[in-house]
């Protein structure tokens, strides 16, 4: 094993994997280490006996033919090894007394999921044909801007070329929708959406919202095997072209001299504690990138004193993603005979959504206000391979939930059981089919993911923290970047995978490539074909 490499990538989610896949292909030594036994961060799919759970991302954007996902695929050769499985409708979102699909995959989706308000909101027709084509109008801008900087070049492109994308940059979804919409139900069904972001709608920023309903209509489908199908695919590409990617270490350590990491320290993570290290102690790099937690990143692999106040300033000032807990269950039912479609469920009990983000510590066990928003990951019915026949690997999601109270496992027992009580209203006779049960509190994912207790998916998607105002790959130091859902330019697997490319172009610039993401369709920044 190698003493040096080219660069070094803490973290193999989708950020990382994508980054290290593309400095790969343009011959760079790369070492992805990764703390977990596996590989995807987020992306990952955990199996359990017969039952494959796919506990967070379950359903990709960008995969349409000329999707980002599909040209990063194509240009590194490993389209064949990931099969997308479409499905009729991402989400299906269930109010007390109304229904409703985000129809997926065909040029008319869009037109389909509008025509439900359409037909429920008669009085409001005007209002939500403007809404939806606003929100479309803000997509489309937000996707040619995918790729640009912050340079004055590209401040002036985005300037002539994006002044919608301009106008609600820095707008919630609740301010966006008062120029269109008025009836609260209706409100609360164009919002909720915020929830997947976990997030309530008035932190919710309108850009993320187009992102869900317009992208997600063009194609949103679920990957054969899980989740996990795709970082694998990019790990093997990785490891075809001279790379190494690692499990089951942790990276402790980033030494740094005159202002450049020059090596990283790695010990055995405490997931894989009776592993001997593969590695020396420290292992010599031209260039770091973090595609871990940025908190986890300056504070505890550096240190405060290596990035200056005023940097330090701005990362304390952002705010993170809430936590969530999954309870994982295997169950011999069928639920897509019993009439479930494979989808993101999400479930609510009142058309006040910020309602669910109150009291939560009560609320999980039905001691006040409404039952707790709650989703299934039910985005794998599409594949058999996820449980074995007349089974089902179910993933349910509390959202919110506390940061404190998971030290003691009494109340990780007792959330499990009122989720369980819960959900059985739904499907009656649930708590006499489980097969297998696991429960996920914030510290368990932070156990995985190292996002930290109070934490998940990153920095939260509100106004303040898009564009130019969220955490750029480029760091204080000079050889350090950022990737992942910590950075630009924003959560979710399309965003992680732009943000490991952007890291990526970032590195091969400096090494002299010129126009490092054509490939893929993007010259100085903008789209090209």
């Amino acid at each position: 094993m190698k003493h040096a490499y080219d660069v070094v990538i803490i973290g193999a989610g989708m950020g990382g994997l994508s980054c290290g896949a593309w400095l790969a292909r343009h011959g760079m030594s790369v070492l992805v280490v990764e703390q977990n036994s596996a590989v995807g961060g987020f992306c990952s799919t955990y199996r359990r006996g017969d039952f494959h759970f796919t506990v967070a991302a379950s359903e990709v954007t960008g995969t349409t033919p000329d999707g980002v996902i599909r040209r990063v695929l194509r240009a590194l050769g490993i389209e064949e090894r990931v099969r997308f499985l479409p499905l009729d409708y991402g989400y299906h979102v269930h109010f007390p007394d109304f229904d409703y699909y985000i129809f997926s995959g065909d040029t008319d989706a869009r037109n389909r999921t509008m025509d439900q308000f359409l037909k429920r909101f008669p009085a409001e027709a005007n209002g939500i044909k403007k809404f939806f084509a606003e929100l479309a109008r803000i997509n489309e801008q937000a996707e040619y801007a995918t790729f640009l900087d912050t340079s004055p070049r590209s401040i002036a492109r985005v300037m002539v070329k994006c002044p919608t994308l301009l106008r609600h940059m820095g707008r919630g979804i609740v301010p966006f929708m008062d120029a269109y919409l008025h009836d609260p139900r209706l409100r609360a069904a164009l919002s909720i959406n915020a929830t997947c972001a976990n997030l309530p709608p008035s932190r919710m920023a309108a850009v993320g919202i187009a992102g869900l309903l317009i992208e997600g209509s063009r194609s949103i489908p679920h990957l054969a095997g899980g989740a996990q199908a795709l970082p694998e695919a990019f790990a093997g590409y990785i490891r075809n072209h001279g790379g190494e990617v690692v499990t089951g270490q942790r990276v402790c350590g980033i030494t740094v001299r005159s202002r450049c990491a020059t090596a990283v320290s790695i010990v055995p993570s405490a997931l894989n504690t009776h592993a001997p290290s593969l590695f020396p102690t420290e292992i010599q790099t031209r260039y770091v990138v973090s595609n871990v937690s940025a908190r986890q990143t300056f504070n505890d692999l550096i240190g405060h004193d290596q990035i200056g106040f005023f940097y330090r300033k701005r990362l304390n000032r952002y705010m993170v993603t809430p936590p969530f807990c999954a309870l994982l269950l295997g169950i011999d039912m069928d639920l897509k005979a019993l009439g479930y479609g494979p989808a993101l469920h999400i479930y609510t009990s009142t058309y006040d959504t910020e309602e669910h983000f109150k009291n939560v510590s009560a609320r999980m066990l039905g001691q006040c206000g409404p039952e707790p928003f709650f989703r299934l990951q039910l985005a794998n019915l599409s594949d058999p391979s996820s449980a074995p026949p007349g089974k089902t690997a179910l993933v349910i999601h509390m959202i919110p939930a506390p940061v404190d109270g998971w030290d003691d496992p009494d109340f990780e027992h007792r959330v499990a059981d009122v989720m369980i009580q819960r959900l059985e209203k739904r499907i009656p006779g649930l708590s006499k089919h489980i097969a297998y049960r696991e429960f996920w509190s914030p510290h368990t994912i932070d156990r995985y993911m190292m996002c930290g207790q109070d934490a998940s998916i990153g920095w939260a998607l509100t106004p303040q923290q898009l564009g130019p105002r969220r955490l750029a790959q480029e760091t204080p130091l000079r050889n350090l970047f950022l990737c992942g859902h910590w950075t630009r330019p924003a959560i979710g697997i399309i965003g992680v995978v732009v943000s490991g490319l952007q890291a990526a172009r970032m590195i091969l610039t400096r090494e002299g490539v010129a126009e490092p993401l054509e490939a893929i369709g993007v010259r100085g920044g903008v789209r090209i074909g």
